[in-house]
């Protein structure tokens, strides 16, 4: 069987709840060296899903995919790195495969970027403890790519940013523009924000934002594929 019929049998399995015949499939696949199995099976090992749950296996696996370029598996990796599950805390190691998953485009690893560069968390002005410089443009820059793909937490951060002009020149349009999409996206903080922000706005200002918000060909807000924990599995040539 070649073996995209093999993953096909896969998530057909899956997603009809045979969860243990998925994973022997997914294992087979894995022990070629094909990298979204190997993502797979770490994402299956983290959930309990058709194995017992196994942080370290998760690790194991993530890990591998994630040296062969697989993003959600840097990404993955990068987290249980920053949390110590699964393997021993590390944030420099973390910052390494979430600067790996970002510039794969993954959102939620550019997202995780931009928190860390930002002046403003926690309170600190210089160092967050992952040797990541505290720095309010780096962090707008990342908020920014994860934003324009519809990451609903990176929205909300990137239009506090232009609402109070940190790390970008302060602009009501583009704050009310990307809270309003945050809170479209099911963030509920954004939209207590995103009216305090309108108040303040013209009428044609107000019309402005809007406009860019039904412009916006983003991924559905708050959609953000290949966290790990996400369900669902992952198929070839996705990342």
């Amino acid at each position: 069987m070649t073996t995209r019929a093999l993953f096909q049998k896969a998530i057909a399995a899956y997603e009809g709840g045979d969860y243990s015949g998925s994973f022997r499939i997914m294992e087979q696949l894995a022990r070629r060296g094909d990298a979204t199995a190997r993502f797979n099976l770490g994402r299956m090992f983290l959930l309990g899903r058709g194995v017992p749950q196994d942080d370290g296996a998760a690790a194991h696996w993530y890990r591998l995919a994630a040296e062969q370029g697989h993003s959600g598996a840097q990404a993955g990796f990068a987290l249980m790195l920053d949390t110590g599950r699964g393997v021993d805390q590390d944030d420099a190691e973390a910052v390494r495969w979430y600067r790996a998953a970002a510039g794969k485009g993954d959102a939620e690893a550019q997202f995780t970027l931009g928190l860390l560069h930002d002046d403003a968390r926690d309170g600190a002005a210089t160092d967050d403890g992952h040797g990541v410089p505290r720095d309010d443009a780096e962090a707008a820059r990342w908020y920014g790519l994860a934003a324009a793909q519809g990451h609903a937490s990176a929205c909300y951060q990137l239009g506090i940013l232009y609402a109070d002009g940190h790390g970008v020149l302060r602009d009501s349009v583009q704050a009310l523009y990307w809270l309003s999409l945050a809170a479209s996206g099911g963030w509920e903080m954004a939209a207590g924000h995103r009216d305090v922000v309108a108040a303040a706005m013209t009428s044609a200002q107000v019309a402005e934002a809007g406009r860019l918000v039904a412009g916006f060909d983003g991924d559905d807000a708050g959609r953000v594929p290949g966290r790990a924990g996400e369900d669902g599995l992952d198929v070839p040539g996705n990342r």
